[in-house]
């Protein structure tokens, strides 16, 4: 299915980028700041509440990756997915993401394993797909705003969910999220 990001058809990412591309503008990507410090102040709190005047050591690379994931929760659906609430890889997530990149690392190194290890119809069949534990709780969550917005169109989340939709309304061309 030809999207933004894989189309190699000038014409068509053309047509498939300028009705977002506004989306993506300084001027439309500082007003989601805010919402980047709200996450800010949780991680700070999360920290300062387990770990201040502690002598427990704690990894703060995996606190930056929630902290990394909830902004991207509150930029995308004016939710976090609560990785600095609990502290955790919530949902999966992260175990998902970690078991795809290594699935997907062989065949950008032997394109031919591609060919043997996922497009094989025989094994296939006995493989659990990687990743849709991450598309499972991103489509939980579209799925929610959609409903949403059903029972109250004056909902006024200032998200790119909701950026997303509101150019969907105004030109039909644009494909559903």
């Amino acid at each position: 299915m030809p999207a933004v990001f894989n189309t190699q058809d000038e014409d068509l990412h053309k047509r498939l980028r300028n009705p977002i591309a506004s989306l993506y503008s300084m001027t439309n990507v500082v007003k989601f700041e805010p919402l980047v410090d709200q996450t800010l102040a949780v991680l700070l709190k999360q920290l300062d509440g387990r770990y201040l005047g502690s002598s427990v050591p704690f990894d703060l690379g995996n606190w930056l990756q929630y902290f990394a994931f909830d902004s991207m929760g509150t930029l995308s659906f004016s939710r976090r997915y609560g990785f600095l609430e609990q502290g955790r890889d919530v949902h999966g997530i992260l175990g998902e993401i970690w078991t795809f990149m290594k699935t997907v690392a062989p065949m950008g190194q032997i394109p031919w394993f591609d060919e043997l290890w996922n497009k094989n119809a025989l094994i296939t069949l006995f493989k659990r797909p990687t990743g849709f534990g991450v598309l499972k709780v991103v489509d939980t969550f579209i799925s929610q705003r959609m409903a949403r917005r059903q029972e109250d169109d004056s909902l006024k989340e200032k998200d790119m969910l909701s950026q997303f939709l509101n150019i969907q309304v105004l030109n039909p061309d644009v494909l559903p999220w």
